[in-house]
């Protein structure tokens, strides 16, 4: 027997509630302990996730690439990581200067969840350096948004296999 579609909602959107109301996780980059730093908090992992789906016509849009080149220097994604790992991105300007301002980090989730402020005090206008993040097992979809002073904006996403 199926779900009832209420139950269904309730299942899904309820921890979003509750999450999205408690404000700022305890530990989401809150200070910097022997233990690291937790980008996304064990809680925030278990969320429902962004829902995909493909039909016969339908295809991904491509981002947004005119603003600023954003390079993923660490951590290696061709392969799983493990937990505390070091974040180093870089952030290039192409046709004009890198507008920090602009710059958004989110998990990518049913309801994303806004990552910027927890990461703003390891941003310059050379990237994002980030040492002994600890992110809970899983996939985790993080999308980064950097214009750059032309009006020029750059969206990536990069998928984080953390074991």
């Amino acid at each position: 027997m199926t779900e009832p579609r209420v139950a269904k909602v309730f299942r899904l959107v309820l921890p979003m509630t509750l999450l999205l109301s408690a404000g700022e996780p305890p530990g989401a980059l809150a200070g910097t302990g022997p233990e690291g730093l937790w980008l996304v908090t064990p809680e925030e992992a278990m969320t429902p996730g962004e829902v995909r789906s493909r039909g016969l016509f339908q295809r991904e849009a491509p981002l947004p690439n005119s603003g600023p080149d954003i390079r993923i220097e660490k951590p290696g994604l061709d392969q799983a990581q493990q937990s505390p790992l070091d974040i180093a991105i870089s952030f290039l300007a192409r046709r004009a200067p890198v507008d920090l301002a602009t710059l958004k980090v989110t998990l990518v989730k049913l309801v994303n969840i806004d990552l910027t402020e927890r990461v703003r005090q390891y941003v310059s206008p050379e990237g994002l350096r980030v040492p002994k993040v600890n992110l809970p097992s899983g996939e985790h979809i993080v999308r980064l948004s950097l214009g750059d002073q032309a009006g020029g904006v750059t969206v990536k996403e990069i998928i984080l296999d953390v074991r």
